[in-house]
């Protein structure tokens, strides 16, 4: 095709948008009921997004806003597919350029629908998750804090956020920077877990209590303040006295401290639940 297609009035952007949800609703209905991804379905959507977007990047920001609705869904169909065309999760060895620019044209476009309305909820987590992504195969600790700050300015009360914040702070040895930042994810889980009446996601926010607790212990005994440090994995063991890595890391600063007994009690426990463990277990990695 000679001329790249594209709407050229609201108008008929519009009526595209009506066939866009249209075909995405169905896709998402048969992948909610049948458990099967109708490929087809959802490269007419990508196609018609596309449509769409090539004529909204360059709307008037006036008519933007008396089609907010409309154009806030358009931008994030179109990011929440090209994010499915690369695919998160954690069996994978990381992102070629090719997949990092198909991310980075996603949240170019969950911007747009942040800028339209900055407290939009989906727009908001898949924005966070790409980030997070990003970073979890990223072994550069200083580009990840630039990738984080990205998400800091859309959801700077993020517990998850801040817990990874104080672990990529530590990995850059900016310790100070580290401890602010996990005991202000300590501070927000606490505050969330005042008003959480559902168990599984209290469980949830117990277990990243533990890792931030866990996490500040470890820049304490970074810098040899074994005393301070066994605080925390103290207040961490308290919350779960099975947790592996918690024993595990109490076995380590009994040992330096020649309590022997003690070091055996904790790693054996923490051999005992090593299942539960945040760390991998996987021989190969």
């Amino acid at each position: 095709m000679s001329e790249v297609e594209k709407v050229n009035s609201i108008d008929e952007f519009l009526s595209e948008y009506q066939q866009l949800a249209s075909v995405y609703n169905n896709a998402q209905e048969i992948l909610a009921k049948e458990q099967k991804t109708d490929n087809e379905l959802y490269m007419k959507c990508i196609k018609l997004s596309g449509k769409c977007i090539r004529y909204l990047d360059d709307i008037n920001p006036f008519v933007s806003y008396r089609h907010k609705p409309e154009i806030c869904t358009t931008y994030y169909i179109s990011a929440e597919l090209l994010i499915r065309t690369v695919g998160l999760h954690m069996n994978r060895n990381g992102f070629d350029e090719k997949e990092r620019n198909t991310l980075y044209m996603a949240v170019a476009h969950l911007r747009k629908v942040l800028a339209l309305d900055p407290f939009n909820k989906r727009a908001m987590e898949m924005f966070k998750l790409v980030f997070l992504y990003l970073t979890i195969f990223n072994p550069n600790a200083e580009e990840n804090l630039v990738l984080l700050n990205q998400i800091l300015i859309v959801d700077p009360c993020d517990y998850q956020l801040h817990y990874n914040f104080g672990f990529m702070y530590h990995r850059a040895n900016k310790l100070d920077s580290s401890v602010y930042h996990y005991k202000l994810a300590i501070g927000l889980i606490d505050l969330v877990m005042r008003s959480e009446k559902d168990e599984h996601q209290s469980l949830v926010l117990r277990q990243f209590k533990i890792k931030c607790l866990n996490g500040l212990g470890s820049v304490y005994f970074t810098i040899q303040d074994r005393e301070t440090a066994m605080y925390y994995f103290k207040l961490a063991y308290e919350i779960d006295p099975n947790d592996p890595d918690v024993n595990n890391q109490i076995g380590v600063v009994y040992t330096e401290l020649r309590f022997t007994d003690k070091a055996i009690e904790h790693y054996m426990r923490g051999i005992e639940h090593y299942k539960q463990a945040h760390i991998s277990v996987d021989k190969d990695c």
